[in-house]
Parts: structure tokens; C-alpha cells; sequence
């Protein structure tokens, strides 16, 4: 189960719950499946592998048995400081990780979530990615703004030291 309308201000965990009262859901794995960017263009993800489940470490990060009636978390998509972009955590073994998508934009994110004898679930949600250097938050602030001293010029600089960002993710009803 997914709780509807549930909103992140840092895109991160949503939780999957098996429901039924007498068996264990073996094997379940998330993916995600494929993205539509703000074109409206439907994309297969460049980044298939098994998404992390919250609070496991090593293989058991990526493949849960699910008991009865028991909810579990999973990372469906993360944000890092200081870099724009929208990432995931599977088993994807590229290094440094690679965002998905990069522009700010609305995007839908459609997952699929297979488990050994049950039927595929299949969800998805809305993300409104929204970076934006740190710099220009505190631009308006004025001249007493934060900002970087140059080595030797005693003059600070205007240029972004970092991002942050202002996204937001919406499960889809």
C-alpha cells in the first residue's frame, strides 16, 4: 500500500506493505520502470537496477521478503546537496551515480514492484525537481548576503557556492 498524496519535501522513501494476513511476499524488488519527462515523452529509465529498501544494509538493501501484514520503506528516488539532479539508489553499479534527469521540470516516475507469487504492483508518482544555485536565494538578500571571499582580493564573490533544491514528489492517485 501506498499512502495517496503523500508528499516529500526531500524525494525520498515511500512505503510498500503486503497485506496479506498468511504468506511472506519473497523477492520483492523495485524498479523503476520508465520516466515522462516535462515534453510529455515517455523514456525507459537509463537506470533499471533494484531501488533500496530503507534501513538494510548489503543484499538484503535491494531484496526483501515482505511478512504479513508488514510495511516496509523503500528509497525510490534522492537528492543530493550541492548537485542538481534527481538519483537513485539501486543496484547500479556506476560510479560516481548519475542522475537520472537533470532539468528542472515536472516529471512522472512509473515503478514496478515484482514479488515470487504475487500479481506486480505498479504505481507512480509526480516530482517537481526545482534546483537553483544557493547564491540566488541570498542575492535578495542584499550586500550583507553570504558570500565568498576571493583568496587575495578581500572582494566576495557572487558565484554559487552550492545548489539546493525546492522539489517536491506527489504519488499519483
Amino acid at each position: 500500500m501506498i499512502t495517496p498524496g503523500r508528499r516529500f519535501t526531500n524525494p525520498g522513501e515511500l512505503k510498500i506493505e503486503n497485506r496479506r494476513p498468511d504468506i511472506a511476499a519473497v523477492g520483492a524488488v523495485c524498479i523503476l520502470d520508465s520516466i515522462r519527462h516535462p515534453s510529455g515523452d515517455s523514456r525507459p529509465t537509463p537506470d533499471r537496477g533494484y531501488l533500496k529498501w530503507v534501513g538494510h544494509g548489503s543484499f538484503s538493501a535491494y531484496e526483501r521478503i515482505l511478512l504479513p501484514n508488514t510495511p516496509e520503506e523503500i528509497d525510490i528516488c534522492a537528492v543530493r546537496a550541492g548537485q542538481p539532479g534527481l538519483f537513485l539508489l539501486s543496484t547500479l553499479d556506476v560510479q560516481p551515480r548519475q542522475p537520472i534527469v537533470t532539468e528542472n521540470g515536472d516529471y512522472e516516475l512509473h515503478y514496478k514492484v515484482f514479488a515470487r507469487d504475487f500479481p506486480m504492483l505498479e504505481f507512480s508518482v509526480k516530482v517537481h525537481l526545482q534546483w537553483e544555485p544557493a547564491a540566488k536565494a541570498f542575492m535578495a538578500a542584499g550586500p550583507m548576503a553570504s558570500t565568498r571571499t576571493e583568496p587575495g582580493s578581500g572582494v566576495g564573490s557572487r558565484t554559487p557556492t552550492s545548489w539546493q533544491h525546492r522539489s517536491e514528489v506527489t504519488l499519483i492517485e
